[in-house]
């Protein structure tokens, strides 16, 4: 690495690391990092999944009901009633037995700073999701439809309407305390900061979201007291074939509670992929970097993510060193209603242009199992030559089983 590039990756990496302990220095999960704001550092209180998002539990059910949704004036500690049941408390569910369901429908809107503004409607997710367990034994899976996209969990093969299943497993509790679970399917990877915000460059760049970027292998999570953490041995995404298109190798990450409302987590991930589908060569991508949630008070969650990231080919010149970053800020004026603003960065090569991006979103849980979500996000993409800027308007109306 010359000493040009060495320089410019560690003004960036400082620059991104002095921006995260700006906010998260000023002063107080599931898919929704900022329920650290309720001291929730373990996401297996609420999932099935012990890295978060995805299917709720009974107790996670609960806190939907308590915590999550606007009140109108309903004290918010009271139990949570028969709403919090699956289909609004018409379905009981047997002990041994979780159901969902998730529904996402949307609108975007995207407007160039040359050409033309294009609009379209979305289903962007409409699952099914179940577990059953036998004593220590765990089998979780979805099956879901999506009206575009989705070719990297599709069950169908079609240009546009698709029947997808992100994720199926099976698995076993270990430990005394069941502390640990040990599972084999397609799951997603262990990896950062999960959220529902797939378009993020930071899910985007490591191939880490949870719409589509699910892969096959066997992981090991362990979530017990101010320790989370889970390792993940990728054999690749059987949904894409041949099998030279499919990447192999590790993800992993660990995080500690330093404090109840304060979490520390770091991240690594290498695979390789004999014919990487963009680059069409074969293909080392490593990514490797730190993360942090925290709440400093109970109306502000602060979450950020910075990953270093190395690809690397065989062919002469085509080696390169970049970086991605994300800092977010979740305000919870009122309980139910959400004020967000999300800066991100990413460059793929240090001596390149960085390409940035600003959301501003407002997000409220109005009923149960149902919130509406919408997001201003302002793109600055480099390109050859210059950069292209993009605005883009997404409305998002949600329901959950």
């Amino acid at each position: 690495m010359s000493a040009r590039r060495l320089r410019k990756l560690l003004a960036v990496a400082a620059s991104i690391a002095a921006a995260l302990f700006v906010v998260a220095m000023s002063r107080t999960a599931s898919a929704y990092p900022w329920m650290i704001r309720h001291e929730y550092t373990q996401c297996s209180n609420c999932h099935a999944d012990p890295a978060g998002g995805g299917l709720l539990n009974t107790y996670g059910r609960a806190q939907g009901e308590i915590l999550m949704r606007m009140r109108y004036g309903t004290p918010p500690d009271r139990e949570p009633g028969p709403l919090s049941e699956p289909l609004w408390g018409l379905l009981k569910q047997p002990p041994n037995v979780l159901v969902g369901g998730s529904a996402r429908y949307a609108y975007l809107r995207t407007i160039p700073l040359a050409g033309e503004s294009q609009g379209r409607f979305i289903l962007m997710q409409a699952d099914l999701l179940g577990q059953y367990s036998l004593g220590r034994f765990r089998t979780n899976a979805s099956v879901g439809y999506v009206s575009e996209g989705g070719n990297g969990a599709a069950l169908s093969r079609s240009d546009a309407d698709k029947i997808v299943s992100r994720v199926h497993w099976v698995g076993v509790d270990l430990g005394k305390h069941d502390e640990v679970l040990v599972r084999a399917g397609r799951m997603n990877l262990p990896f950062g900061i999960r959220s529902i915000e797939h378009t993020l460059f930071a899910r985007r760049e490591t191939r880490t979201d949870i719409n589509t970027g699910q892969q096959y292998g066997v992981a090991a999570d362990y979530h017990r007291g101010a320790l989370r953490g889970g390792v993940m041995a990728i054999a690749g995404n059987f949904a894409v074939s041949p099998d030279r298109f499919r990447s192999r190798g590790y993800a992993g990450y660990a995080e500690y509670a330093l404090l109840p409302a304060l979490a520390l987590g770091v991240s690594s991930m290498a695979v390789r992929t004999e014919l990487d589908l963009p680059l069409l060569t074969p293909t080392w991508r490593h990514a490797h970097g730190p993360f942090v949630r925290y709440s400093p008070l109970r109306a502000i969650v602060v979450s950020g993510e910075l990953d270093f990231l190395h690809t690397s080919q065989p062919t002469p010149g085509s080696t390169f060193f970049g970086g991605v970053g994300m800092v977010n800020v979740d305000a919870e004026p009122i309980q139910g209603f959400h004020l967000g603003s999300t800066f991100e960065v990413v460059t793929r090569d240090f001596d390149t242009r960085a390409s940035t991006g600003i959301w501003g979103s407002a997000w409220w849980f109005f009923l149960p199992h149902a919130d509406m979500r919408f997001d201003a996000i302002s793109n600055t993409i480099a390109i050859p030559g210059g950069v292209s800027k993009v605005v883009s308007a997404l409305m998002q109306v949600h329901v959950y089983l």
